[in-house]
């Protein structure tokens, strides 16, 4: 073989290699991304009332971002089902693409639907206008001030751990995955070198 010929195969070796792994990159990276768009049903105060657990007005007073999650905290002013506190913590996804609530303006009045301390695009959250607050409040009846806890309950540090265990445990598949993915890889590469 000549000296030409073995650099073209060396070449088109180390292509093929960096073609597979660009290939294996952009699965993994794609199966790691949400793929779903979020969709709602119409329902009614009613609906979302018997959906949650805890149900509440109150002004955001801050919201912290980490690009999956968004976690909102308000000062409670009025305690329509549940038991959240004065202060309720509350998590969500980021995006409205994956059923999140995103960012919400912060000093703006809510009402807040949240099942074991997360709300989702769908639960029936929304700004606090008086025609609004009266739908719920036809269900549940007047709101009550909150009880003189200083956070949200233990309800939602269940769901941010619960969120924690599928990010890890997703975090674990798409390793595993990339793993092979490179096994393979190397195999097929050996494999080509000793023909």
């Amino acid at each position: 073989m000549s000296l030409a010929r073995a650099a073209r195969a060396v070449l088109a070796c180390w292509f093929g290699l960096l073609a597979s792994i660009a290939a294996s990159v952009a699965v993994v990276v794609g199966a790691a991304a949400p793929a779903a768009a979020c969709s709602c049903a119409v329902i009614g105060a009613a609906e979302h009332v018997e959906m949650a657990d805890t149900v509440f007005t109150g002004v955001l007073q801050e919201q912290r971002d980490d690009g999956r999650r968004v976690t909102y905290e308000f000062v409670v002013d009025s305690v329509l089902e549940g038991d959240p506190g004065e202060r309720a913590v509350v998590r969500s996804g980021a995006s409205g693409a994956s059923c999140g609530l995103g960012r919400l303006a912060e000093g703006e009045r809510y009402v807040v639907f949240a099942t074991d301390g997360r709300a989702s695009l769908c639960g029936g959250t929304s700004r606090a206008g008086p025609s609004y607050v009266a739908d719920v409040e036809a269900v549940t009846g007047p709101g009550r001030p909150p009880a003189g806890a200083e956070t949200g309950g233990g309800n939602a540090d269940a769901g941010a751990s619960a969120e924690q265990d599928g990010t890890l445990a997703t975090a674990a598949v798409v390793g595993a995955a990339a793993a092979v993915v490179l096994g393979v890889v190397l195999v097929l590469t050996r494999r080509r070198r000793t023909r």
